[in-house]
């Protein structure tokens, strides 16, 4: 780190945030090398007539006055007196905020009171800075990294107009200390501003508010790239916000002042006569710029020096400013940035429109950016203040996000009211010159620029900035993954949810990268409602967002995945060629697998897969191999995907699948065991298997002399019935005359019937030569229908005896689905091999309910989708209840993040308003009224445990600002902290109840208190 300290600048501190070409990370930014510098890799904000950084930009580019004029109806509705707004001074116009009074108080977990109670800066802010975050791809609970935060607020009129009105201020104020000033001031002081972002959002590093007036927010700035350079943090947020109240309000202009005489800001312009204050703000997200790199940010702009210093005594008084300290404070920074004046193309200036501060604040930038009065590079200077007003401590970083987005849009914008420069500027014909009209911004090198905030009270800040460096070519290209891009989207109410999906939607354009956009968004917080969205085509995936859909929440206990494998007669020709195609795990271990076959069989199943044709999948000693070989690897693909069953269960020769994935055998044996039971039942007697729609209990009296057994059972209204060719035919007719649904299955034998006996004991020999352990994953039995002890799992007369008996497949599922549902965690079933049909059967097993969840992972042979997109929209199905999925594998490793719709807050008003001055205030009629309902309550509470809790939901339901409280709910769970239970405790005192916080948080129901209270 560099500490540049010029000698015009005795006080002032520097960021050491220069930076150059580096050949390893490819930055190659034409800026000379130099120590580290600062990224911004984030931005959100609230504007006026902009709720979005992009829109922001819009109203920019286009010189858009965003102030407002408001009537008299209006301002007097806002409290405004008659007596203002008859002076000759009132003016009427006000740079507002669409949706001030409002906030998503669900989202942070703040219950309504508290909320209502909360000055709107904080609020806003907290706001912005989730989105910034967002922004930045950056979850904090996803990253054990230090995440500091530097705010600044403006003077709080919400406390002293709105909430104080409430309240005599002799007794609040004047009684000293009390609990509900100590509230009070914590949901509205600026010295919590910070920190309630540090603890709303879970952030461990720095929390720090600024204060220097007008330039806080980029003194902010400055003070979190000091943090990041010394590696106290990792990434900070920083910035500020205002929000006036009241707040649709005008103000009163007195001659000579520095507020304008009609309502507009005119930034260097010959007519300007002052400034308007008003409301918004913004925050940066800031990492290391090697950092940023690494992680493969997407990078807006790069800080490379920054600077700050005060004025002193240097002026004609305190609130002047000073042309010498705002020169050096640029000097300072041009110098830790390693940057020569001429390179700065345009500087974001204070630019608030005074008779005296923008002509000092112009003699300044000469006196450093031209010092010797040589320069012929033009140096352009602009304010957003002539579009939207001064926003006062939140003035710095809005000047900031401007600039860096012009630098993004290599465009100048107009600066707004500019029709000719002040004289008193001295702009003439030299290389200084206001922006009037919206321009292409280039340079013969990179784009450098510069960012001025200057405070009342002499605090000047300066930020240097340059574009960022050239997003380097992707990486020579790889294969595609075998998955689809997964777009997910998740909010913490199903309204959200909606409204998310349809901003995403109205984001994604024909050209969009939808790899880009699900990488981004995978990095993003995984709400409890969530929607999965596999799509190959950007059209494709913004109708599927914006279909209505159910929305559940995740579980508190997310179901447990369970891959269930298929059998004999699930096969279809190319099955999976769309997965093995794009390589990946699932073409690596097919091929390993078809290998190890083709040595025990001299045949390669990929030849009947992926070149043959449905008969060579009716062929038992073709169609096990072919089946085992697809499903082990698709196992393997979901795995590495982050799906680790937490149980298995395999249909017939599916089991032995389950039982390679369980470490019953291993793959070389279970390939051998898995080819020799191919070819013995391929050996057997000619037979047909018959699935019936009728009950076990029905069919076993069909069955006695038809020459049929029962071969499986797969749901309670399903089974299948095997024997010899002729026979089947008799029985399919007489169940049909009855009206029972039979159909004949894709099979030559009848397995698990007596025509596999000789098959059997042969294969109980081969088996016994294969070496068997204990599942190390739980494993069901066909032959039990229930969990595979160890003693089963290695007795090879077990395995031989599972091609003969009777598949129990619904008592599987029975047994999966036991002691789980509604009140326990569910169990997610994949369907893990081609079809849907075991998926299907679970739902109509008694046990099944909403709390579980079946998937397949690979395609119907109908269905009009490739494998990956099969695959991906299966992985997303689980990512919805709650399983966790590891997206790398549906990555090629050249996404980019991109940018996207923030978190669609639900914002509702959450407001105080102030009281009316004709009434007594209502904390007075509370006053009055309570020793009468005390009386009352005491008379209650006597009544012992109910009645004390009547009172006590009572009294939570008016301190946490809801409309009941339920006997049972948590009183942290809606929201209340210690604050708020030492309120709870002031209040029961007045009903005649006796306790402490510590109580409360001992026993935190309504039910549990007032039995300790009673």
């Amino acid at each position: 780190m560099s500490d540049a300290r010029p000698d015009a600048g005795g006080a002032q501190t520097g960021t050491g945030t220069g930076t150059g070409t580096d050949d390893e990370t490819g930055v190659g930014s034409g800026i000379e090398a130099g120590p580290e510098a600062v990224a911004v890799v984030g931005i959100a904000g609230r504007f006026p007539g902009a709720r979005t950084t992009e829109e922001f930009w819009d109203h920019l580019v286009a010189g858009r006055d965003c102030l407002e004029e408001l009537d008299d109806a209006e301002l007097l509705a806002a409290g405004v007196p008659d007596s203002a707004l008859a002076g000759p001074g009132y003016v009427r116009r006000a740079a507002t905020l669409e949706g001030f009074a409002e906030f998503d108080a669900e989202f942070f977990g703040l219950p309504p009171a508290v909320a209502a109670a909360m000055d709107p800066q904080q609020r806003l802010f907290l706001e912005s800075c989730w989105h910034a975050l967002e922004d930045a791809g950056h979850d904090p609970a996803a990253r054990d990294d230090a995440v500091g935060v530097f705010a600044a607020p403006s003077f709080s009129g919400y406390f002293g107009y709105n909430l104080l009105s409430h309240h005599d201020p002799r007794v609040l104020l004047g009684s000293g200390t009390s609990p509900a000033l100590i509230h009070a001031l914590t949901l509205t002081d600026p010295n919590f501003f910070a920190t309630r972002v540090a603890h709303a959002l879970d952030l461990r590093g720095p929390a720090l508010t600024v204060q220097t007036a007008c330039s806080s927010s980029l003194v902010a700035v400055h003070l979190a790239c000091q943090s990041l350079l010394s590696g106290e943090t990792d990434l900070a947020l920083a910035g500020g916000m205002t929000v006036k109240v009241p707040h649709r309000a005008g103000y009163l202009h007195e001659p000579g002042s520095m507020m304008s005489a009609d309502g507009f800001c005119r930034p260097f312009d010959a007519a300007a006569n002052g400034t308007v204050f008003g409301s918004g703000g913004g925050v940066v997200a800031l990492k290391r710029l090697s950092d940023a790199l690494a992680d493969g940010d997407r990078i807006r702009a790069v800080v490379r020096g920054t600077a700050v210093n005060n004025d002193g005594s240097l002026k004609m008084g305190f609130t002047a400013p000073s042309v010498e300290m705002q020169a050096a404070v640029i000097a300072e920074a041009l110098a830790v940035a390693g940057l020569e004046p001429h390179q700065v193309g345009y500087v974001e200036a204070h630019g608030t429109g005074t008779v005296l501060g923008d002509p000092v604040e112009t003699a300044a930038l000469r006196q450093a950016l031209d010092p010797v009065g040589d320069r012929t590079a033009p140096c352009l200077i602009g304010s957003a203040k002539g579009n939207i007003g001064h926003l006062e401590a939140a003035s710095g970083v809005v000047g900031l996000i401007k600039t860096v987005l012009a630098l993004e849009h290599r465009t100048l914008p107009a600066t707004a009211h500019f029709t000719a420069p002040n004289p008193e500027l001295g702009l003439g014909d030299g290389p200084f010159q206001v922006v009037a009209d919206t321009r292409q911004w280039t340079a013969p090198g990179p784009l450098v620029a510069g960012v001025s905030s200057l405070g009342v009270g002499g605090t000047n800040a300066h930020v240097v900035l340059t574009e960022a460096p050239p997003v380097p070519p992707r990486r020579t290209p790889t294969p595609a993954p075998a998955a689809a891009p997964v777009l997910l989207v998740s909010a913490r109410t199903p309204e959200a949810l909606r409204d998310a999906g349809r901003e995403l939607a109205g984001a994604i354009g024909p050209d969009t990268d939808l790899m880009d956009v699900a990488h981004t968004l995978a990095g993003r917080r995984a709400f409890g409602f969530r929607a999965a969205v596999a799509a190959r085509s950007p059209e494709r995936a913004a109708a599927l967002l914006r279909a209505d859909r159910p929305a559940a929440r995740v579980a508190a206990a997310p179901p447990a995945p369970v891959l269930l494998l298929p059998g004999q007669g699930s096969p279809y020709p190319r099955m999976g060629e769309g997965l093995y195609r794009a390589g990946g795990v699932f073409r690596l271990e097919l091929d390993r697998c078809a290998e190890l076959f083709a040595a025990e069989t001299g045949r390669d199943p990929r030849d009947a897969v992926f070149r043959g044709d449905a008969a060579d999948l009716l062929r038992t000693d073709v169609a096990q191999p072919a089946l085992f070989a697809v499903e082990y690897a698709l196992a393997r693909t979901l795995e590495s995907h982050g799906v680790r069953p937490a149980a298995l269960a395999g249909h017939s020769v599916g089991e032995f699948a389950a039982a390679c994935l369980a470490g019953v055998m291993e793959l070389p044996d279970a390939v051998r065991l898995v080819a020799a039971r191919g070819r013995l039942m391929h050996a057997a007697p000619a037979g047909t298997m018959l699935s019936v729609r009728a009950a076990r209990e029905l069919l076993l009296a069909r069955l006695d002399g038809s020459g049929l057994e029962l071969a499986a059972v797969n749901e309670p209204g399903a089974c299948v019935v095997a024997g010899p060719p002729a026979q089947a035919a008799a029985f399919s007719a007489l169940m049909t005359a009855e009206g029972v649904t039979v159909t004949a299955l894709r099979t030559p034998h009848a397995f698990h019937t007596a025509a596999m006996d000789e098959a059997a004991e042969r294969f109980a020999e081969l088996v016994g030569r294969v070496p068997l352990s204990a599942p190390a994953v739980p494993l069901l039995s066909n032959v039990t229908g229930g969990w595979m002890t160890d003693a089963e799992a290695t007795d090879p007369v077990r395995w031989a005896r599972q091609m003969r008996s009777t598949v129990r497949w619904s008592d599987c599922v029975r047994t999966l689905l036991a002691g789980t549902g509604p009140d326990g965690p569910g169990r997610a079933l994949v369907e893990t091999g081609p079809g849907r049909a075991l998926a299907s059967a679970a739902r109509r097993v008694p046990g099944w309910s909403d709390a579980h969840l079946a998937v397949s992972a690979m395609r119907h042979p109908e269905e009009r989708i490739d494998d990956g997109e099969a695959l991906s929209r299966a992985l997303g199905a689980l990512w919805e209840t709650g399983v966790e999925v590891d997206w790398s594998g549906t990555r090629h490793g050249r996404e980019r993040r991109v940018p996207l719709p923030g978190y669609p807050f639900r914002r509702v008003r959450h407001w105080t308003d102030p009281a009316d001055p004709a009434r007594p205030a209502a904390a007075e009629v509370r006053e009055r009224e309570r020793p009468r309902t005390a009386e009352r309550a005491e008379a209650t509470a006597g009544r012992a445990g109910r009645g004390a809790a009547e009172v006590l939901a009572g009294i939570w339901a008016e301190v946490l600002g809801v409309a009941s409280v339920k006997p049972d709910e948590d009183f942290f769970d809606l929201g209340g902290d210690s604050v708020l239970a030492a309120r709870v405790c002031g209040r029961a005192q007045a009903f005649g109840l006796d306790f402490t916080p510590k109580d409360v948080f001992e026993h935190p129901t309504v039910s549990r208190l007032a039995v300790k209270v009673s």
